[in-house]
């Protein structure tokens, strides 16, 4: 699988008795019994949206096969969502579920913890449960996340959308204001999870000439009616 997988929801005991009994049945010969519970403990906190199943299972040392089908299990309960690897190269366009964001105190408080964790782990204090004392940065922070949003559209890779909000400096040394501390990693992920962004593949399509000069001569000798 060559996609990444992020943990979206808490298993329930009639999930964790079906997800052991539908491993148990399709995992490989070489599982032992009670086995599947450990998997699934070895590979749960490394699901996070970044990492690929191949790269989960060596990081857990769980057998590639095994982790497979855990995660085909968990994916069928709803426990996890699937989604496409990060890459700047990566083509995205906003759909228009945006206007939820807009009118959704909630839901852009959540977003700015998910695309920015480590601001809102520097903001806000223990006691309070708000995202910070100076709501002022929050709500810039919003907005540049909400800015850079509407900022995907078909022809414009990852990367250049990232430049073209300052989030993506190409001096290493450079602090611009509008990056605050935004993970394009959780920013895009976030999006995809809550349909904010759609992933835009291309596919180029190629015909051989002379299908090309007989369907052009067949139309050109066709008279007008």
């Amino acid at each position: 699988m060559r996609v990444c997988v992020i943990y979206v929801h808490s298993l329930t005991t009639t999930q964790t008795t079906g997800l052991r009994t539908q491993m148990s049945m399709s995992s490989s010969s070489q599982t032992k019994k009670g086995e599947p519970d450990l998997i699934l403990y070895q590979i749960l906190p490394l699901t996070d949206g970044v990492r690929y199943v191949r790269k989960i299972a060596e990081l857990a040392g769980v057998d590639l096969e095994d982790a497979r089908v855990a995660f085909r299990s968990l994916l069928l309960h709803g426990v996890i969502a699937k989604i496409d690897i990060f890459q700047f190269s990566n083509i995205y366009r906003v759909t228009s579920k945006i206007q939820e964001l807009a009118s959704s105190a909630e839901l852009q408080e959540r977003c700015v913890q998910c695309v920015c964790p480590d601001l809102t782990r520097t903001m806000a204090p223990e006691s309070s449960k708000t995202l910070g004392p100076d709501r002022n940065v929050t709500k810039r922070v919003f907005q540049n996340i909400f800015r850079t949003y509407c900022s995907f559209r078909g022809g414009i890779n990852v990367e250049d959308v990232l430049k073209s909000q300052f989030i993506l400096n190409e001096d290493e040394d450079g602090d611009s204001e509008g990056s605050d501390r935004i993970d394009p990693n959780r920013l895009v992920v976030f999006g995809v999870l809550c349909g904010f962004l759609r992933t835009l593949f291309f596919f180029f399509f190629s015909f051989p000439i002379e299908c090309v000069s007989f369907s052009y001569q067949k139309n050109k000798n066709r008279p007008c009616t």
